[in-house]
């Protein structure tokens, strides 16, 4: 298991707080998408479709210079740099230039940023991000069953149930 280093840390505040952002937040979003703050982190089918910190897709990471292994291979602290540049991009594509404000905001962002702005999830934390009602079916198949964000199985994501999700996480300690 990965420990989280001092140098870590230290990162993920500087980061955060340039971009207004509470580095609680920043690290419970992490702390989810990896299992623990596990930079070495495979997606749940562990194949390397998404990986590190924040479960970037192998499409993203060539963007960006990396592959899954080399990814993978670095610290937490040396991915950090590289999230947040991908999470600048996500919010002046997807958010209006706006980074988001809080844990709930920034994980439906880095979960599926194209519906979350077709949803207008920044300005209403109802909006079904992901819906089992979608008109676009490979919308609702690709992650109408995500048992973390939608333990229920409502077939509905959005911020406020992420946000639930999350409080949850740290109401157990996670």
């Amino acid at each position: 298991m990965y420990q989280p280093t001092p140098a870590d840390f230290d990162e993920t505040v500087a980061l955060s707080l340039a971009r207004g952002i509470d580095p609680h937040d920043v690290t419970l979003v992490l702390w989810i998408e990896s299992a623990g703050y596990n930079p070495a982190s495979m997606g749940p089918s562990g194949n390397g479709s998404a990986s590190g910190l924040n479960q970037m897709i192998p499409g993203n990471l060539s963007t960006y210079g990396f592959t899954p292994a080399t990814w993978t291979a670095l610290s937490a602290a040396g991915q950090l740099p590289t999230i947040f540049r991908f999470w600048d991009g996500l919010a002046k594509t997807f958010n209006a230039g706006v980074f988001p404000k809080n844990a709930a905001q920034l994980a439906g962002l880095n979960f599926v940023p194209d519906y979350y702005r077709q949803a207008g999830a920044s300005q209403n934390p109802d909006a079904p991000i992901v819906s089992a009602n979608s008109t676009d079916p490979a919308k609702a198949a690709d992650y109408r069953d995500n048992v973390f964000y939608d333990p229920k199985k409502t077939g509905s994501i959005t911020v406020n149930t992420i946000a639930t999700q999350q409080a949850a996480q740290k109401a157990a300690g996670q």
